[in-house]
């Protein structure tokens, strides 16, 4: 009832079977009602963009969607649309299942209005299976009700890691980003000898920071977060890990 979505997966250098890999694509969102736990406008015709609502402009599709698989969860992420058009956004709402077809109902993402914490990212709870295939889907709601288009991301979500047969570090460890420099994404890698509560942040040379990657309790073992740059300007971006044992600092630089 989607229609098809062919989606290579790719994670870094190359997709390795049992590693975590995504994929993003704008889709028409259609639901008409047929797929599984379609959306709360099942009862429309054509179902697209506006969910039966004839009378408002639909927002745009929202950029650069990511599903980033953590220790438990999945982290989304994406942007609003360059440009909009009709009434604001009020909010937006996301759903998911394994497979490529098969959704859960669209759930209201809490706190997501425009300047509120969960306005371009959204932690999905950790109740989803490793060893698994998952799509996730984001779309906006504007004042009037009316949703657009969604934005799909496909995730392979590995088995969980066993930190009882990896060597854990003595001290917490910040690793060299890769690629760097780099354009617009990279990986920052950090590893923990116990579950202690981290906060990775990016920041400009000016000292602003311009994103909050990691912010919570992580579990002993290593860790992968995403900086991705798409809408930053080339130039040395410093990321700092700060943990209870103190705070590490390494830079990457943007090529533009």
């Amino acid at each position: 009832t989607n229609g098809s979505v062919t989606v290579t997966l790719a994670s870094g250098d190359g997709y390795t079977p049992g590693e975590a890999a995504s994929a993003s694509v704008t889709v028409n969102d259609n639901d008409g009602g047929g797929n599984t736990g379609g959306d709360a406008g099942g009862g429309d015709t054509g179902g697209g963009a506006g969910g039966g609502d004839t009378g408002s402009i639909a927002p745009a599709a929202p950029q650069f969607f990511r599903a980033v698989p953590r220790d438990g969860f999945v982290l989304l992420s994406w942007q609003d649309a360059d440009a909009q058009g009709g009434p604001a956004i009020s909010h937006y709402a996301c759903r998911y299942g394994a497979g490529l077809n098969l959704f859960d109902p669209w759930q209201d993402i809490p706190e997501s209005a425009p300047g509120e914490a969960n306005a371009n990212r959204y932690t999905v709870p950790d109740t989803l299976k490793g060893g698994t295939l998952y799509t996730f889907q984001v779309r906006a709601v504007n004042e009037e009700g009316t949703h657009g288009n969604a934005i799909s991301a496909v995730v392979f979500l590995p088995s969980s890691t066993n930190t009882e047969d990896t060597e854990l570090p003595d001290a917490v460890m910040l690793f060299t980003a890769f690629p760097n420099p780099f354009n617009p994404q990279t990986r920052i890698d950090y590893a923990l000898p116990s579950a202690v509560h981290v906060r990775l942040a990016v920041y400009d040379v000016q000292g602003r920071r311009v994103r909050l990657l990691e912010n919570g309790v992580r579990p002993a073992g290593r860790h992968t977060a995403v900086f991705d740059a798409a809408d930053l300007p080339g130039g040395v971006y410093v990321y700092r890990l700060e943990t209870p044992e103190g705070i590490v600092s390494k830079a990457a630089t943007l090529m533009k």
